[in-house]
């Protein structure tokens, strides 16, 4: 993993961050570099540190294509949904298990099928089309960015193509040597 120091950024009640860039999914570009620099230094510790990360909003269709890219690759020798499901290649064991996939309430809320979850997930991955924000989040007792960076991605789902959006991350599997997907929660898509 590639990776290089870009600098010291206060927060707007004074706390210093350090941004490191990893570039193992996309390198950054420098205007999203500056984004995220402004953004620090007009945000509070507190909502820094939150877990909601500094959103990059400005993608473009480079970087959009190489995390789509890396999604196809990933599964590409997946012939069906049930396959993927079953691979474990997907991995729910984040944010989206405990407190999305198995909340009946907030799966209907955002427009996601609590009995067929895994699946849908799984399908909306597969056919996600493009990256809507990528964030990068902070860890509250170093100081320092996460190496991986998020990505809010959107895809269809179902037999008519309904729209889906989740936000998901690459880690690497601890047993093979390639990426898996991890799943950190599920979004209501805009319509």
């Amino acid at each position: 993993m590639k990776n290089r120091k870009i600098k010291i950024v206060k927060s707007k009640d004074n706390i210093e961050y350090q941004l490191t860039v990893f570039d193992d999914v996309i390198a950054l570009k420098d205007g999203q570099i500056h984004q995220i620099k402004k953004k620090i230094s007009t945000l509070k510790s507190a909502e820094i540190e939150s877990g909601k990360g500094i959103p990059i909003f400005n993608i473009p269709l480079e970087q959009s294509t190489q995390v789509i890219g890396l999604i196809t690759e990933i599964l590409k020798e997946f012939k069906t949904i049930e396959e993927i499901v079953e691979s474990g290649i997907i991995d729910y064991t984040s944010h989206a298990e405990m407190d999305r996939k198995s909340d009946t309430e907030i799966c209907i809320a955002r427009d996601w099928n609590h009995e067929s979850i895994d699946y849908e997930i799984a399908e909306a991955i597969k056919r996600s089309y493009r990256v809507e924000q990528i964030r990068i989040r902070f860890d509250p007792k170093t100081k320092k960015n996460w190496p991986s960076l998020g990505f809010t991605i959107l895809g269809l789902k179902g037999k008519d193509g309904a729209p889906a959006k989740l936000v998901i991350y690459f880690e690497n599997d601890p047993v093979e040597k390639n990426k898996t997907i991890m799943v950190v929660t599920i979004l209501k898509p805009d319509y």
